[in-house]
């Protein structure tokens, strides 16, 4: 039953990436009048149209300023950069969620966070010396497109990861995941969150 319900989250949440997919494709694409383009009223009357203004959020207004949207596409990058889009986009929202719990206020508040009492970074990469990210690979573009529609979920209230704080590799077993709810695995990082 548990593992059916899980199965359909999955589901449930790949349908709202494929939405949130094309919400972000026309938050790019400003109302566009087509010239020409006729259609016909109830009288059977041609007239020209414009296409309906959705109201969505301008991509520029999410990416909040660039050091902001930097830190964000680093962390995806450096924590999910050979995992899937979902995965990707599951790193990000974390980076969301722990902004929206924590004292930090901006996104690289959060992705720089160090434990105060033990040293120890909240996203590993911090800590280490990290190669130079190839800015032509795909691991890279992906991290980017996932860090915009990160921010675009985040703007419309959507949280695909239903409240994901935590996570870690598959290969690890840290003493905290213990204290937290296990919600979801993706690719090779497990998901949690505080109750």
């Amino acid at each position: 039953m548990k593992l059916l319900f899980l199965s359909k989250s999955l589901l449930t949440a790949g349908w709202l990436l494929i939405f949130t997919i094309l919400l972000v494709v026309l938050a790019l694409e400003p109302t566009k009048v087509i010239p020409n383009a006729t259609k016909n009223n109830a009288s059977g009357v041609s007239s020209s149209f414009e296409l309906p203004n959705f109201n969505m959020p301008n991509i520029s207004t999410l990416l909040l300023d660039k050091k902001q949207f930097s830190c964000l596409s680093k962390n995806i990058f450096y924590e999910a950069g050979i995992e899937s889009f979902i995965g990707k986009i599951f790193v990000g929202l974390v980076v969301m969620n722990r902004l929206e719990q924590s004292a930090n206020s901006t996104i690289c508040g959060v992705v720089q966070a160090k434990d105060k009492n033990k040293g120890i970074c909240q996203f590993s990469w911090v800590c280490q010396d990290v190669p130079e990210i190839p800015l032509g690979s795909v691991a890279w573009k992906d991290s980017l497109a996932s860090a915009k529609i990160v921010l675009v979920l985040n703007k419309l209230g959507i949280d695909l990861s239903n409240g994901a704080t935590h996570y870690h590799a598959t290969y690890v077993k840290p003493d905290w995941s213990e204290s937290l709810t296990r919600l979801v695995q993706i690719d090779s990082h497990i998901f949690y969150k505080k109750e």
